[in-house]
This record gives structure tokens, C-alpha cells and sequence, in this order.
């Protein structure tokens, strides 16, 4: 039987389902896959779409708000002196800081955000990154700055 018409009465055909046991464990494998697959596609149509919006705004966001800056020695440096305060940008459940004068470290990114929310932070001396409860630090010589 095709593997599609196997699907297709396994809809609506409980006896059907039940000869299905007695066919070629190949094909029951077979089936599984093919399943497995079809219920992948939307998942994976999801998460591409999310991905890209996300990247959108996250470059968007970069370009408009955040004032122009250098890594020199491994340290951020504001283009302007004025530009030294840090920046706090709220993007739905994305939280991006941009701090060149120190004054934010890991911990107080973690208590500003809370627990559930994800976060980027651009600090004085490293990228300080965190969703889903999990934390990295990463410094600006690592990420090739």
C-alpha cells in the first residue's frame, strides 16, 4: 500500500490501522519517517520566519539606536565622549544594552531583565549574551574585535 494512502486511512479507518501490523517492519519505519518529517515542516517554516524577523529588528536596532563605536584593545569605545551613558533598548522580549563606560556588568543586566527574558549586552569589556536562563560572556578579543 502507498505510503500516502497508509496515511490517509490511518485517519479515519481504525481496522486499516490495525492491518497495518501485520505488514514489513521496513515500511512501518518508513512511515514513521515520512511522519516525523511532515510534522518538522511547520517547525521549521516557524523558527526560519522568527529567525529572520528577528534579525531585522536586531539590525535595524543597531543601526538607528545605538551611537557609533570602536573595540580598541579589547575595550568598547564610544565614538563620542558624550555617547559614554549606557543604552538600554527594549525590543518585545529582546533586551540589548550598549555600555562603554562601565558602569553595567553581567549581574545587573540579569536583574534588570529577569529570569525568562533574553538579552544582549554590549559591555566595556565583553559581549555579555543570555536567553532562557542560560548566560555567555564572551570577551571582544575572542569574537575577533
Amino acid at each position: 500500500m502507498n505510503i500516502f494512502k497508509r496515511f490517509w486511512k490511518s485517519l479515519y479507518s481504525p481496522p486499516d490501522i490495525a492491518k497495518f501490523r501485520k505488514g514489513k517492519i521496513s515500511q512501518s519505519i518508513i512511515y514513521i519517517i515520512v511522519l516525523s518529517f511532515v510534522a518538522f515542516l511547520p517547525l521549521a517554516y516557524f523558527t526560519t520566519i522568527s529567525s529572520n524577523d528577528a534579525l531585522k529588528v536586531g539590525k535595524e536596532t543597531i543601526q538607528k539606536e545605538i551611537p557609533d563605536f570602536t573595540v580598541k584593545n579589547g575595550k568598547l569605545e564610544a565614538a563620542n565622549k558624550k555617547d559614554d551613558l549606557p543604552v538600554t533598548i527594549d525590543e518585545g522580549s529582546l533586551h540589548l544594552f550598549f555600555d562603554p563606560s562601565g558602569t553595567l556588568d553581567a549581574d545587573d543586566v540579569d536583574n534588570k531583565i529577569g529570569p525568562y527574558d533574553g538579552a544582549v549586552a554590549l559591555l566595556s569589556d565583553s559581549i555579555y549574551i543570555t536567553a532562557g536562563g542560560y548566560s555567555q560572556t564572551v570577551s571582544y578579543q575572542t569574537a575577533g574585535m
